[in-house]
């Protein structure tokens, strides 16, 4: 047991340490860009096609060289005093972009590292490990969950932007998931509805998650809706 603990405290310190690194070092670098999203939303529609938490804060920090490497912190925060599902989600990733010919590959590894608010809670950690290539028409990826226990999961998912308005954007997305963890094998939709706000960095997002598949569905995978507000600097 303690041979487990201490690889899992080796490969938390191993993702939290190059987050770190790039982002110590990147105010000495003249080719990073910096992206902050700060999120309020309603409902956590996770992209294993579960409903999570509700009332969630979900900040998002990126360093981002022109060398294609890159370092991102996303974190699902719940806001909602008494959630039996409370719990904080920290995810750090690193990643590489290179592009050919019209498309982009975003090759990456992320810790979902999964932590109840009163103690560390090591089961809750996954590495996955993604492919996505896009272009400006589509996009397809498929992500590996490595779990505790050879509970490990893999998604695959293929989405695009309808351009149907000046403003708004509109994103659709097809999604096969079987695992991580206890979950069955699921298929589902979301559509998601971005709307900026006029000269101000905010915007609104409406998102829609259909369980296509309802026989595999369970208590948190089913239909939902989630609305959002973001301030991106």
């Amino acid at each position: 047991m303690l041979d487990t603990l201490a690889n899992k405290l080796m490969i938390k310190g191993s993702f939290y340490g190059l987050c770190l690194l790039i982002y110590s070092t990147s105010p000495c670098a003249d080719d990073m860009e910096y992206t902050t999203v700060l999120t309020y939303k309603t409902k956590y529609l996770a992209k294993i096609g579960a409903t999570v938490d509700t009332n969630v804060f979900q900040p998002y920090f990126e360093a981002k060289s022109k060398s294609g490497f890159y370092s991102s912190l996303w974190l699902n925060i719940p806001l909602e005093h008494g959630n039996p599902n409370k719990s904080i989600e920290v995810e750090p990733s690193i990643g590489y972009i290179s592009h050919f010919e019209g498309w982009t590959l975003n090759t990456s590894l992320t810790l979902f590292d999964i932590e109840n608010p009163d103690t560390l809670d090591f089961d809750g950690d996954m590495i996955g490990s993604k492919i996505r290539v896009e272009n400006s028409m589509m996009y397809f990826e498929v992500l590996h969950y490595t779990a505790d226990d050879n509970n490990n999961g893999l998604l695959s998912e293929i989405g695009t932007e309808l351009k149907f308005f000046e403003k708004e954007k509109i994103f659709v997305n097809l999604s096969y998931v079987d695992g991580p963890l206890h979950f069955k094998p699921i298929i589902f939709s979301k559509v998601k509805l971005v709307r900026p706000i006029d000269n101000s960095n905010f915007s609104f997002s409406l998102e829609l998650l259909n369980v296509i598949d309802k026989k595999s569905s369970q208590d948190v995978r089913k239909d939902g809706v989630s609305l959002g507000i973001s301030y991106a600097f």
